[in-house]
């Protein structure tokens, strides 16, 4: 499956540059993904790479974490699926599932720490400019 049949907010235009960014990493390489959602960008990056690269995927999965409440039942009043709006680690999987090169990390990515040179970092996530600084500090 090519990563524009799955959902996601990554453009075409913002798809080539990424593609043109995986193309550079080494052999043996390593890339971070930080917020994968269900693949999009994550097939878009491993159509690229070969699979001697380790590419880490690291999402929560978990919608409680992202939305509050009430923006929930409020979605839940027009009876919207909310498996096909917030990411699920299953969608995940069955995306990316081709991909032997995935090493996939359920977690909050300030809450641990991959002690790995990375050739490509993707910040794909809907984080605060607060939370930004917190993961710079933690890998640079």
């Amino acid at each position: 499956m090519t990563y524009k049949k799955i959902p996601g907010w990554l453009s075409n235009n913002d798809g080539n540059i990424l593609k043109t960014l995986a193309k550079i990493v080494p052999d043996n390489g390593t890339i971070l993904e930080i917020g994968s959602y269900v693949g999009r960008s994550t097939c878009c990056i491993s159509e690229e790479i070969n699979e001697s690269i380790d590419f880490y995927c690291v999402d929560i999965w978990n919608p409680s974490n992202l939305v509050d409440i009430n923006d929930l039942n409020l979605l839940k009043q027009f009876n919207c699926d909310l498996s096909d709006i917030f990411p699920n680690e299953e969608n995940f999987i069955k995306n990316t599932k081709k991909y032997n090169n995935i090493i996939r990390i359920k977690e909050n990515i300030i809450n641990i720490k991959i002690n790995k040179k990375f050739d490509l970092i993707f910040l794909d996530a809907l984080y605060t400019e607060s939370y930004i600084k917190k993961i710079i500090k933690s890998y640079f």
